[in-house]
């Protein structure tokens, strides 16, 4: 059976393995925004409606072992969408703003010890932060606007910027405890783990925040 679904979608495949989403997902042209948005798009919509068209082949198939096949793909489906809800989602995001720091901490410590060192820790640390920016912005703004109640979601959308502003801000405050002297190793280590330890939470109980919030 597997043999002749390939060759029915041969011709589709062809165009999926072709399309620019997918060869700039495979070069590294695709803009960060980009695969954000097909992220939320494909675990809120596609995923759903793929299972229950597996759901579907199931019943139809002409034996037990067709129909174990997509039923076995239906649930493969759905505990994919599952892991990778918003909380989980999150979670990514907390993970590589915490090795962006960590990253850095690394660079302060070399920097200490040998002096000058290559500006590519700097690109590093910036591309874990972008990576980091493209999980969480999106997705907060989603889940911001998918939890408020239609009378408070202007305001809902604004504390969510808030508690960004406010993060910079701490974080300006304790880049001045380092004085005229460059930040050292430890307040990046800090951060990081804060960073990495937050993310953790996040994933434990990713599940259990879907359920609860719909997301």
């Amino acid at each position: 059976m597997r043999q002749e679904l390939r060759e029915i979608c041969a011709p589709v495949l062809r165009k999926v393995l072709n399309h620019p989403f997918r060869t700039g997902l495979r070069n590294g042209t695709l803009p960060g925004a980009a695969l954000a948005r097909f992220v939320h798009q494909d675990t809120g919509y596609p995923l759903p409606a793929y299972a229950r068209a597996l759901a579907r082949c199931a019943a139809d198939a002409p034996d037990d072992a067709g129909t174990r096949l997509f039923g076995q793909s239906v649930v493969g489906t759905l505990d994919a969408r599952d892991g990778l809800r918003c909380p989980a989602k999150f979670a990514l995001g907390m993970f590589a703003m915490g090795g962006s720091m960590l990253l850095m901490s690394l660079a302060a410590w070399h920097a200490h010890s040998v002096g000058r060192v290559s500006p590519l820790w700097l690109v590093g640390t910036y591309l874990l932060m972008g990576a980091a920016e493209a999980a969480l912005a999106p997705v907060g703004m989603s889940v911001a606007t998918a939890i408020a109640p239609a009378s408070f979601l202007s305001q809902v959308v604004g504390v969510f910027w808030l508690s960004a502003a406010l993060g910079a801000g701490f974080g300006g405050n304790a880049m001045k405890l380092a004085g005229s002297s460059a930040p050292g190793a430890g307040l990046f280590l800090v951060l990081g783990a804060a960073a990495v330890g937050a993310g953790s939470v996040l994933l434990l109980s990713a599940r259990g925040l879907a359920r609860r919030l719909g997301v």
